[in-house]
């Protein structure tokens, strides 16, 4: 098992309510912090794998992921993911427990993803979850039932906390955020009946082939994702 360390730590200054730091903006103060870190220590800010930031009571300047836009506005690669998280007093306390954890159960072999199905939140998921992925690993999830080339992604775009649509050309409903955000990541992605996998290859990812496999259909999937499952089989032999 890998061993967790903490190689520095750094705060902001303590205030007081109307003191001097009461025009600074959460997430400024947030990022004086991550640009001290990295000066002391020294290292490249592109090799960090993810950034988790403790927030208690995420409403008005503390909301919208205080820990991602912290590091955003230290001017650090926005390649990096964030997230923040609240157990209220033991907030960062629990950050940095789940970041340790992270480090001694060393790289997953499957993450699957089910949750928000907005736009934003799935394009978070993924940016956390990429990361924890060992080379050869897959990453999952559910609720992709059409692909980004399918749907209405300006709606998703303009739209980023929208759940459920219904689809008039496809005659269906389907959530477009997972639509557009899995694409965004991955392109066209191996899928059916909703469930969607990418296996990580030395950091590229790629379709997974299900050639050979048990297949049965989801509770869920309807009479014409068979339809469109047996058009597949007929067509390449495989599902993709």
């Amino acid at each position: 098992m890998a061993t967790a360390v903490i190689v520095d730590a750094v705060r902001t200054a303590v205030g007081r309510r109307n003191g001097k730091l009461k025009d600074w903006h959460p997430v400024d103060l947030a990022s004086e912090a991550l640009k001290a870190l990295v000066d002391r220590t020294g290292i490249d800010p592109g090799i960090v794998e993810d950034v988790v930031m403790g927030c208690v009571m995420q409403v008005g300047e503390h909301g919208l992921n205080v820990g991602r836009n912290a590091w955003l506005a230290a001017g650090f690669p926005e390649e990096v993911p964030g997230t923040t998280v609240d157990r209220q007093c033991g907030s960062s306390q629990q950050a940095a427990h789940f970041v340790a954890q992270g480090v001694m159960a060393g790289a997953y072999d499957l993450v699957y993803l089910d949750g928000d199905h907005t736009y934003t939140a799935v394009r978070a998921d993924i940016g956390n979850a990429r990361p924890l992925v060992s080379d050869g690993g897959i990453l999952c999830g559910d609720d992709l039932e059409l692909q980004a080339d399918e749907a209405q992604a300006d709606i998703a775009r303009s739209e980023p906390s929208l759940d459920y649509i219904y689809s008039q050309r496809w005659q269906r409903a389907y959530h477009p955020g997972v639509s557009l955000a899995v694409g965004e990541a991955f392109g066209r992605v191996s899928a059916w009946g909703g469930f969607w996998a990418m296996q990580n290859r030395g950091g590229a990812w790629s379709p997974i082939s299900m050639r050979g496999m048990p297949l049965s259909l989801p509770p869920y999937a309807s009479a014409e994702d068979l339809l469109h499952l047996k058009a597949q089989i007929a067509e390449l032999g495989e599902i993709t």
